[in-house]
């Protein structure tokens, strides 16, 4: 071997040492450096509430990459500070900017992945209110405690897998408020700095991606369980898609009024799919409301049941349509909402009755245009809600409705239409809340036309039918006994009109007072039934 090539072998094998050396001694002390500045850092943004464990840290100067296999964060004993307890298995970071990070305290990186975080938090009633979060002030907080790590943060990947969150309030049950078991969170080109703070978005990224698997929450009122099978929201495509959402009483029939105290619908509801399409993410990433194209909602079951036994609820003005689209607490427009495959059961259990009535629309699909809270739009966008079902499975009902919110009565008008049926169905809800009974009787059709303010109801009614007969009932358990037989006779001959048919049918007049302190739906029966009650001679 000639001598230059042996010094140019030494030369190599030196710089080949040197350069190990000298990255195995950065390594370690950097890992070192790193591991006490974060802890440090990250205790003094929490005012030193929590105790913060990590685990292995792997620094990888020449890939660029960081890695911890293990972070753990409890709250201290006596700290006064919101319960928190955070495990994740894996944090790793890849294509950082030592530079930046080290002399410049900003981290600059391709790619943040966080593997398995478990968060379980703990807090009272004071802590978490029911009022409204103000999503653009707690942006701005988390944003803050950042930049009291790091001076500017710019990633362009950042992802969280397998998350699962347990939220718990101390004043309710021990059962989770809310709780995720599965959710995958992705966001590209997150950038917080300065500036960020007083920037008009939510979530600082350029685009959210969001699964989430078994979603549950437990009401304020701890009187029902909402869940969702599936959550699944995409900014890149203007999506958000709810699966298997359900709506549980915790309570069954007989004790939930008695658990309220009082007589109170109780709500039971499965929907297989909410999707929402055209959805302006600008608007809703900027604290400004939601806006969406299409929301449909696909094979809904609504069942509510009152059992009016108990005692009324205090006096108080229920809202009418107008005011529970006002009410919402941010600016909301949908320029349709479709309603298809669905069915709702009513069902009413009254003082006396051995079992609840019931009536039910089956096979519902509904339209909702223009619906929206923005004042400016009133005018020319008017709520409109186009109803298409099945009356007991019997007759098809249409029904439109139509509320006019730049009216300031409140104003409301209904229209619409019954396909020919039999009357015996009807006993289903009749002879249980107002024991009467339909022996025979025959719908021939049903026309009519409301217009309903804020204190009264009025409209025509047009509703042909042949061959009435009733049965009045012992309201003392709804048999008939001989005094009902006696006032159904004197009745059916006497005042209820058998029949009303023919070219000229007559026209009965809708005439209510609204009950205040009744709900809207209670309002629109009512006023319709005036009308059947003239029709029909009652």
């Amino acid at each position: 071997m000639q001598n230059y090539q042996k010094i140019l072998l030494a030369i190599i094998a030196t710089t080949v040492f040197v350069i190990g050396s000298i990255h195995i001694y950065l390594n370690f002390f950097l890992e070192e450096k790193l591991q006490e500045r974060g802890i440090k850092k990250i205790n003094a943004a929490t005012d030193n509430a929590y105790n913060i464990e990590v685990g292995d840290l792997d620094l990888h100067i020449f890939s660029r990459q960081l890695s911890i296999s293990t972070i753990r964060m409890t709250k201290k004993e006596n700290s006064k500070t919101t319960d928190l307890h955070l495990t994740l298995d894996e944090f790793n970071i890849s294509g950082i900017n030592l530079t930046n990070l080290l002399f410049r305290n900003e981290l600059t990186t391709q790619e943040v992945n966080i593997v398995n975080p478990k968060v379980y938090l703990s807090a009272n009633r004071k802590s978490s209110s029911s009022k409204k979060i103000e999503w653009r002030k707690l942006s701005e907080s988390l944003s803050e405690t950042a930049l009291k790590v790091l001076d500017n943060i710019f990633i362009s990947e950042f992802n969280i897998k397998g998350l699962s969150v347990n939220n718990t309030r101390t004043d309710l049950s021990p059962e989770p408020n809310l709780s995720i078991s599965n959710c995958n969170v992705a966001l590209s080109n997150i950038s917080i700095d300065s500036t960020s703070l007083t920037d008009d978005h939510i979530v600082p990224a350029e685009s959210i991606e969001v699964t989430a698997q078994n979603v549950r929450w437990q009401t304020p009122t701890k009187l029902y369980d909402i869940s969702a099978k599936q959550f699944q929201f995409s900014s890149s495509d203007s999506m958000l898609e709810v699966n298997s959402l359900s709506v549980l009483p915790k309570f069954e029939k007989g004790a939930f009024s008695k658990q309220v105290g009082h007589e109170i619908d109780r709500i039971n509801l499965f929907v297989h799919q909410i999707k929402g399409v055209q959805i302006n993410i600008d608007q809703a990433n900027s604290g400004e409301g939601i806006s969406a194209g299409l929301i449909s909602i696909e094979n809904a079951d609504l069942d509510i049941y009152r059992d009016k036994r108990r005692s009324a609820p205090a006096t108080s003005n229920k809202p009418l349509p107008k005011e529970v689209i006002q009410e919402i607490p941010f600016p909301v427009s949908f320029d349709s909402i479709r309603i298809s495959k669905s069915n709702i059961r009513y069902s009413e259990r009254v003082q006396n009755a051995d079992k609840a009535g019931y009536i039910e629309f089956a096979n519902l699909s509904a339209g909702f245009s223009n619906f929206n809270n923005i004042e400016s739009r009133w005018k020319t966008h008017t709520p409109t809600l186009f109803a298409e079902t099945m009356v007991m499975n019997k007759a098809r009902l249409n029904v439109q409705f139509k509320f006019f919110m730049a009216d300031n009565k409140n104003r409301q008008e209904i229209k619409g239409t019954l396909q020919p049926m039999k009357m015996q169905p009807l006993n289903h809800i009749l002879e249980p809340i107002a024991f009467v009974r339909i022996d025979r009787g025959k719908i021939l059709g049903l026309d009519f036309d409301m217009n309903l303010s804020e204190n009264h109801a009025g409209g025509t009614l047009t509703l042909q039918y042949k061959d009435l007969k009733v049965s009045l009932l012992d309201d003392e358990g709804a048999g008939e006994n001989f005094g009902d037989k006696a006032k159904s006779l004197l009745a059916n001959t006497f005042k209820i009109k058998s029949e009303n048919k023919g070219e000229k049918p007559r026209v009965s007049q809708v005439d209510f007072k609204r009950i205040k302190d009744k709900s809207v739906f209670n309002y629109w029966w009512k006023s319709l039934l005036s009308g059947l009650k003239e029709s029909i001679g009652l």
